[in-house]
């Protein structure tokens, strides 16, 4: 009976040993590794940020320490959702290095929605890995300061042709040289120019508006506003929130000249864009204008704007 016993334990035994011993061995792990950079500079984690607002993602990668195999490449995808677009940009760059980092600086996109990056390392042998982020943009409304209806006179009119935007200010030359540094924009009408809405650093009004003691020559500032011509429509203007700068923005950017002439010409703009020195957008709807006659009858603009406050 002892001897029965002992072959079943040798048996017993020799099986475990049988089975242990035909047991797959521990994979190796072979793929590459990639991470994202950490810190206050980073964005490494799913993140909330204004739309356009500028940031930085870094990437991190390294070969497998059991292949040994080369990163031949990182790829970045990204892809904007919203409900009006759906967008994907992809970048890449080849590499052969062992070890790699990279800085992105980024701009979020410039809509409401949301943007997945996903970053890919791929090495010599074909094996990849991924690490992957959200960015939710959103757009903070800025409000609109509207004044309807403002008349500025031309050169001949006692009605004062200097602009305040920010306030809606209409000065004569007197007190725009008192206020000068209120001033965003002066009309005339010029012989050359004809009907002409421009910065009072612009030499033309110094040479319209050149009165000894008050002329534009004389202020203090003088500052330099840009204007641009848009294609907006009067209906597109109208339909302008004063709660949402988000289209005066966007119709705005690009302003460069200094002056817009000829505004009195068929085929002129009806909407100019401006932008003032403190950086600050702005659209001008043109609601009526009269050419004088130098004499009896004084010319003028009556004009709406809607300006960020």
């Amino acid at each position: 009976m002892k001897k029965l016993t002992l072959i079943l334990l040798v048996f017993i035994t020799g099986s475990l040993m049988l089975f242990t011993g035909c047991q797959d061995p521990e994979p190796t792990e072979v793929k590459p590794t990639i991470s994202f950079e950490t810190g206050a500079d980073y964005i490494s984690a799913d993140a909330t940020l204004e739309a356009s607002a500028e940031f930085m993602i870094g990437i991190n990668a390294d070969a497998n320490e059991n292949s040994g195999a080369m990163l031949t490449k990182l790829e970045m995808v990204r892809h904007f959702v919203n409900l009006q677009t759906d967008q994907t940009v992809t970048w890449d760059t080849v590499i052969n290095v062992s070890t790699y980092s990279i800085d992105f600086l980024v701009t979020a996109f410039p809509l409401e929605g949301n943007e997945t990056f996903i970053f890919t390392i791929t090495d010599a042998e074909g094996e990849t890995a991924e690490v992957s982020l959200d960015i939710t943009t959103e757009i903070t409304y800025g409000p609109l300061s509207v004044f309807e209806n403002v008349t500025l006179g031309d050169q001949d009119n006692s009605t004062g042709s200097s602009f305040a935007s920010l306030d809606g200010t209409v000065y004569n030359l007197a007190d725009a040289k008192e206020n000068s540094d209120k001033i965003d924009f002066v009309y005339y009408y010029g012989a050359t120019n004809k009907a002409t809405l421009c910065a009072p650093s612009d030499e033309t009004a110094a040479q319209v508006y050149n009165n000894a003691t008050y002329g534009v020559a004389t202020w203090a500032t003088r500052n330099a506003t840009v204007f641009k011509e848009t294609e907006v429509t009067v209906e597109e203007f109208d339909a302008i929130p004063a709660d949402n700068d988000t289209q005066v923005i966007e119709f705005a950017t690009g302003s460069d000249q200094s002056k817009i002439t000829n505004l009195d010409h068929d085929g002129a703009p009806v909407v100019l864009g401006f932008e003032t020195v403190e950086g600050k957008k702005g659209l001008i709807k043109i609601e009526e204008l009269l050419v004088g006659d130098g004499l009896a009858t004084p010319g003028y603009i009556v004009i709406t704007v809607k300006v960020q406050q």
